[in-house]
């Protein structure tokens, strides 16, 4: 590809006396590697900005998105441990020192001739 650059009369003596020597095949090979400067400092910078906004987030605690999966699924089976451990409480509750629930179950619990037919609808073979 050619392309056309204009610049300063003194970036062009400089690269005039780069080429004068052989140091250089011609004015776009002085461009070149210019270029070629100018994209490895803006990597260099850009790698540097990395770095630091990495120091800084480990500074402030923040966690990658591997570790902070690894936090999660760490407290998701500490509270699966704790409610399991506390179901088993209210079951031997239950069974221990009475339903703690029998207030609330006795009325919702049929009476009369409607508890009479549930029990026989519960009966019947079949279901």
């Amino acid at each position: 590809m050619t392309a056309d650059i204009a610049v300063s009369p003194e970036m062009e003596r400089f690269a005039a006396a780069l080429v004068a020597p052989g140091r250089y095949a011609g004015l776009g090979a002085v461009a070149d590697d210019a270029l070629r400067d100018m994209r490895a400092r803006v990597r260099a910078g850009f790698v540097a900005m990395l770095e630091e906004a990495a120091r800084g987030s480990d500074a402030k605690g923040w966690v990658d998105l591997d570790d902070a999966l690894a936090q999660m699924d760490g407290a998701v089976a500490e509270a699966e441990r704790k409610r399991g451990a506390a179901c088993r409480l209210a079951r031997v509750d239950r069974l221990g020192q009475g339903d703690p629930f029998a207030r609330r179950n006795a009325r919702h619990r049929p009476r009369g001739r409607l508890r009479e037919a549930v029990e026989r609808a519960a009966r019947k073979p079949g279901r």
